[in-house]
């Protein structure tokens, strides 16, 4: 006789958890014009803010990448911390 047990019956499995959901967040889209309303800037900030926008070439993926990338880098080594 082996001292080897095959009797792998470990009775009911246990009852998953229920999860509970979360409530869904309401977003807020504003237009930059409403934005500007409710945060207000001074004439120098918004003509900062004219002009970096001016200087982004939406057809050039290559410009939008890299500067995703960055972004992504700074976020990922925020949330690191």
């Amino acid at each position: 006789m082996s001292d080897f047990n095959t009797d792998f019956n470990m009775g009911a499995a246990p009852e998953p958890e229920t999860l509970q959901a979360e409530p869904e967040l309401e977003v807020e889209v504003l237009t930059a014009s409403e934005e500007y309303k409710r945060y207000p800037l001074t004439t120098t900030e918004r003509d900062q803010i004219e002009a970096f926008a001016k200087k982004i070439d939406l057809y050039d993926s290559n410009a939008i990448m890299q500067y995703a990338s960055g972004t992504q880098k700074q976020i990922a080594d925020f949330s690191g911390q």
